[in-house]
């Protein structure tokens, strides 16, 4: 058990904030419903400059469990580990400025965290869409507890992935471990993230309290960005992809390649489907370079899970085609006209 001072807070909250004063007014009355007995609230400024500064200097100024500090703009991964460097508390959380914590959510975790003392605890979020095109659903794992590391849960359990801001990680097990967010990711940094956090983890707790209020595209640009140009979104995924393949075997997956591989189809046949005719093959070009960097690893892959990528690609493909004739056809009948 390690040994605490019992003046350091139980939880700390790291809060990254870049150019996000239209959403600033709504978190703080949010933030004002929290008990925050036993916690305390790092935020980074990642170099603001639409008044966020302001407002975050105004807030903190007579809470004294609220912290600020101020970087250069470096982006949320690098926000991020700088509020990991100056956290305090037992266990390190992550809530973003457009987003907003269950009143209560500290005494809940803290019964929990009572009997368990897990590495990571995972909770569940209720999801604000704002866009129906493109909604998700309310995050809901289940009541379970592993003990020493199961691939299942990093890949099969509800709300393991891709956040990070629906999980409360044991400070010292993270340091311990050196486990940072990549500076050079700008699009599913979270998955990395949890990709090296959970094989190290000996205690993983799931527990089905909806803990987190997620607005899901309120305020985020940066992922309406990638969500209005798919070929981007895609080619940030192939970066994340690599990057955990590459580190598969040091984060101690290698027992798990079948389920590894299964995520990087899931996840880039999603992407897939949204590219357009030359994306498209572009986007085979790049899926083919990974597949051939990695064949010893998947060399024992069911062959189904191997086609599901290329078959989405090729459907997407040929119902282009469809249409791109069926445009050229509709036009010279109109010519002839």
């Amino acid at each position: 058990m390690e040994k605490r001072d019992l003046a350091l807070p139980e939880f700390s909250v790291v809060v990254p904030v870049y150019n996000a004063a239209h959403c600033l007014n709504e978190f703080f009355g949010q933030f004002e419903k929290l008990d925050k007995n036993g916690a305390e609230f790092i935020f980074v400024d990642d170099g603001s400059s639409d008044g966020s500064s302001a407002m975050l200097e105004s807030f903190c100024m007579d809470r004294r469990y609220t912290r600020l500090i101020k970087i250069e703009h470096g982006g949320v991964s690098v926000a991020r580990n700088a509020g990991i460097a100056l956290a305090e508390g037992r266990y390190l959380m992550f809530l973003d400025a457009d987003d907003s914590y269950v009143p209560g959510i500290f005494s809940v975790l803290r019964e929990k965290l009572r009997e368990s003392h897990a590495d990571i605890i995972v909770f569940g979020a209720n999801v604000r869409n704002y866009d129906k095109l493109d909604a998700i659903e309310d995050i809901s794992p289940r009541d379970i507890i592993y003990r020493d590391f199961e691939p299942y849960a990093l890949f099969c359990e509800n709300g393991a992935r891709p956040y990070v801001w629906n999980c409360a990680y044991r400070l010292q097990f993270i340091r311990e471990n050196n486990i940072r967010f990549d500076p050079g990711i700008s699009l599913g940094e979270d998955h990395l993230f949890q990709f090296t956090a959970f094989p190290r983890a000996h205690v993983i707790q799931f527990i089905s309290d909806k803990l987190y209020c997620y607005n899901y595209l309120k305020c985020s640009s940066a992922m309406i960005m990638y969500l209005r140009d798919p070929a981007l979104r895609y080619s940030a995924h192939i970066t994340v992809v690599s990057d955990v393949l590459n580190l598969s075997a040091a984060n101690g997956l290698d027992s798990a390649q079948e389920l590894l591989w299964r995520w990087v189809y899931d996840l880039l046949s999603i992407d897939v489907r949204k590219l357009n005719f030359s994306q498209s093959k572009v986007a085979l070009e790049k899926f083919r370079t990974l597949l051939k960097e990695n064949d010893l690893k998947i060399s024992g892959l069911k062959i189904s899970c191997k086609l599901k990528f290329l078959l989405n690609s090729c459907t997407n493909l040929f119902l282009q085609y469809l249409f791109k004739l069926r445009y050229v056809v509709t036009r010279h009948r109109k010519r002839l006209r």
